[in-house]
């Protein structure tokens, strides 16, 4: 369920993380990467337009656990093995 949570956004086919978009909750609005608010019927609405060039997955944000903050700048630490 991607409604009502914090929303991952990037493109199927994306390397390196260009075109990601991070959508967190802000009460009853979703704010994109700290700036832009929109109701989450407006980031569907453009998640809509932006997908006629490219495909989309759209998922649920995770976020690593908060003792792990010092160590991740921000971005989701991951292992690949």
């Amino acid at each position: 369920r991607v409604r009502g949570a914090d929303w991952f956004v990037k493109p199927v086919d994306g390397k390196g993380g260009k075109g990601i978009e991070r959508w967190r909750r802000a009460g009853h609005k979703i704010r994109e990467n700290g700036d832009l608010l929109l109701s989450d019927d407006e980031v569907i609405a453009r998640l809509e337009w932006r997908s006629l060039d490219q495909s989309l997955l759209v998922q649920p944000r995770i976020a690593n656990h908060p003792a792990l903050d010092d160590l991740n700048n921000g971005a989701l630490a991951t292992i690949r093995a």
